[in-house]
């Protein structure tokens, strides 16, 4: 999803175009399926990208690769809030439950200082990821 990959083998120079031009939006409904979720804020911000141009919303200008999650979700705090998905956390029902609510019984945002979760101890689970990094409202999921 970065640009990782890619750009390692490459000689290329940044240019000022939209990233859709270099990585075209997905025509049809997208899923993004990770045990750990997104590693990067690249990875997170062509999220918030393609998730805006489905919508309809995302201007020209914020195609671009250099832009922040932060901005992107600041920008359009008001289309985030509108967004409904559907959490399906099939991992719970493989692990035992003393160990699924230890990952997710953290007091922080997802991310801070270090931890995959919201404090020492705990994962990634999208929910709380949506919520923390990107504004989505908790009942919106």
């Amino acid at each position: 999803m970065g640009g990782g990959a890619s750009s390692r083998n490459c000689n290329c120079k940044v240019s000022p175009t939209p990233l859709g031009a270099m990585y075209p939006m997905p025509p049809g409904p997208t899923v993004y399926l990770t045990s750990t979720g997104f590693v990067t804020e690249s990875q997170w911000v062509r999220f918030i990208q393609v998730v805006l141009h489905r919508r309809g919303v995302l201007e020209v200008e914020d195609s671009f690769a250099h832009l922040t999650r932060e901005r992107l979700v600041q920008k359009y705090a008001a289309e985030i809030k509108q967004l409904k998905v559907l959490y399906i956390n099939d991992a719970s029902y493989h692990r035992p439950t003393d160990m699924m609510v230890k990952g997710r019984s953290g007091t922080g945002k997802v991310g801070q200082d270090g931890h995959l979760g919201r404090g020492p101890g705990t994962w990634l689970f999208w929910d709380q990821a949506l919520e923390d990094l990107m504004g989505v409202p908790p009942e919106n999921i």
